[in-house]
């Protein structure tokens, strides 16, 4: 089986601004509906993730949002990865678009990553509201809405 498994989720919803922004808040652990973690569950702080051994994980990022800006608008999302606990690289990304006023819409987007050293490679995860709509990212304590996973694979 897998060594370690965990789930993060926004608790509630978030409305960033526009532009880009990290997702630095409202990060809670997975509670609810009969959830588990296996091994050492990974941490969190102001939206940075630390993994809690090293080895090969797989991450994957789901984003719902509400728009209601009512023409075409375009929505980014990423999972962000350093080496250096410092500068940090889009690892993966994806495209959101809506084309009419009061639209939802979700995208998930994964990558799989070599930690080699827990100190300095961490991830977060990215968000842009290309158009300057304000939109919502939606969150639930109750249910995943916006959430990660954390997957580790296998050994380095």
């Amino acid at each position: 089986g897998l060594p370690n498994a965990d789930f993060w989720r926004l608790n509630g919803d978030v409305q960033f601004g526009t532009s880009v922004q990290q997702i630095d808040s409202n990060w809670e652990r997975v509670d609810t509906d009969g959830y588990g973690v296996i091994g050492t569950a990974m941490t969190e702080s102001s939206g940075v993730f630390t993994f809690p051994a090293t080895g090969i994980w797989h991450i994957q990022f789901h984003l719902s949002l509400f728009a209601g800006g009512g023409e075409i608008e375009r929505f980014d999302a990423a999972i962000q990865t350093t080496a250096n606990n410092s500068s940090y690289d889009d690892a993966s990304f994806s495209h959101i678009s809506t084309d009419t006023t009061n639209y939802r819409q979700s995208t998930t987007i994964s990558f799989i990553l070599d930690v080699t050293n827990t100190s300095n490679i961490k991830v977060r995860f990215k968000y842009n509201d290309v158009n300057n709509t304000n939109s919502t990212l939606v969150g639930s304590t109750s249910a995943t809405c916006t959430g990660a996973s954390f997957l580790k694979l296998g050994d380095t």
